[in-house]
């Protein structure tokens, strides 16, 4: 599962996923860059899975 919470290796508040190797929780772009990612079986995910709210319905153009 996916949350926004505090990505403990860059300190940004994004998407964040549990590390399992090191047990900490991590945005997608700290877990591609981590030195550890040949050991991991964990799936890393490239786009946003929680979409972003915006003024003008799920299709508009501005974003909130």
């Amino acid at each position: 599962m996916v949350f926004e919470e505090l990505c403990e290796v860059c300190g940004r508040y994004t998407q964040i996923k549990f590390c399992k190797i090191r047990n900490i929780k991590v945005c997608y772009e700290c877990c591609i860059n981590c030195n550890k990612r040949n050991n991991c079986e964990a799936r890393v995910w490239f786009k946003p899975l929680i979409p972003s709210k915006t003024l003008r319905g799920e299709k508009g153009q501005i974003r909130i």
